[in-house]
């Protein structure tokens, strides 16, 4: 009946703090998982509140919904006002009863496996109880924890300390701390900084806005720009973009082409191919560019232009020839 491979503190938690518990008695434990001594502990408070008292909780906490105050008022048969009275009593009066005992030990070996976040189906895995829908409350216990304890949120399967903005915000400042200059950072470097397992570490990521593409992350790839210094920048090599197309899963490379043309950081190479600038290659001119930037104010061997011209562009010396004999050149066969 320990808490898995929580710390021994915990485990010695759940021995001292049942001696202390003033709800509960140690008969019904003895042999009970810890987990089902919390679910059996909330079904008793609850059975202790009046009718009207377990109809609002149940409205409130419950499987009733998160019913608003008004409209339990009006189900009850009381004012708004009152029912918030009567909440704050009952809330009062529960977490008395779980301040010590089966329940804090729960909660304090759920915050040691999930902090600062985690799933309701890993947690689930190892305290199966969590799923189990509590009498009276309708609803399961990792639901009526989380409307009791305000450390921790659940919201969209995620276990979150102490809440989901929280985390999503801590996550987004981590990646922006590692990140180099394009946005980009190693998942490794991630992993080594947290506990959920790679499949919801690559949903969480993604749920933050960011993009696990390969062995890496992207930071914040919102603009046209991002994606293409952020795919050169992983690759490691020239692509096309048709190639940094495929690498985002985006169907149509002409989107990214004013980006890829407007911004400094981005030179074309080739005819097909783009770099970053700070690799320090060649970048792309026009052939008769080319020819003017070998002939400067003299005259370029024309042997030269068409080794050198063929290879750079991809077309015929016949080609080379017509541009260099057109326009402001003139052929010395």
């Amino acid at each position: 009946d320990r808490y898995g491979d929580a710390p021994a503190y915990i485990n010695e938690a759940v021995d001292t703090a049942s001696s202390l518990s003033t709800t509960t008695s140690q008969s019904w434990a003895i042999g009970i998982p810890p987990a089902e001594r919390a679910a059996r502990l909330l079904e008793t408070i609850f059975a202790q509140f009046s009718d009207r008292e377990q109809e609002i909780l149940y409205r409130r906490y419950g499987a009733g919904h998160e019913e608003t105050l008004e409209r339990i008022g009006h189900a009850v048969g009381v004012t708004r006002e009152r029912i918030r009275q009567i909440l704050l009593a009952l809330d009062s009066t529960i977490n008395a009863s779980i301040s010590c005992g089966p329940v804090v030990n729960l909660l304090a070996a759920m915050r040691y496996h999930a902090y600062p976040v985690g799933t309701v189906e890993e947690l689930s895995q190892k305290y199966p109880e969590l799923g189990r829908t509590l009498a009276g409350w309708e609803a399961p216990l990792w639901k009526i924890l989380d409307v009791l304890d305000n450390r921790f949120a659940v919201e969209q399967g995620w276990v979150c300390f102490p809440s989901f903005e929280d985390c999503q915000k801590k996550t987004t400042e981590l990646l922006d701390e590692k990140a180099d200059r394009y946005g980009v950072v190693s998942f490794q470097d991630i992993q080594r900084v947290s506990h959920v397992p790679e499949d919801d570490l690559v949903k969480w990521i993604e749920g933050c806005g960011a993009a696990v593409i390969g062995d890496h992350v992207v930071a914040n790839p919102t603009t046209a720009v991002s994606r293409i210094q952020a795919a050169l920048d992983i690759t490691g090599h020239p692509l096309s973009l048709d190639e940094i197309a495929h690498i985002w899963g985006i169907g149509q490379a002409r989107s990214l082409a004013n980006a890829a043309y407007s911004e400094d950081s981005i030179i074309r190479i080739s005819k097909t191919k783009y770099a970053l600038r700070e690799w320090g290659l060649e970048e792309f001119i026009s052939i008769r560019d080319f020819i003017g930037s070998r002939v400067g104010d003299e005259s370029a061997d024309l042997d030269d232009l068409f080794s050198e011209g063929t290879t750079k562009f991809g077309v015929s010396a016949s080609s080379i020839r017509s541009y260099a004999s057109s326009g402001e050149f003139r052929l010395d066969d």
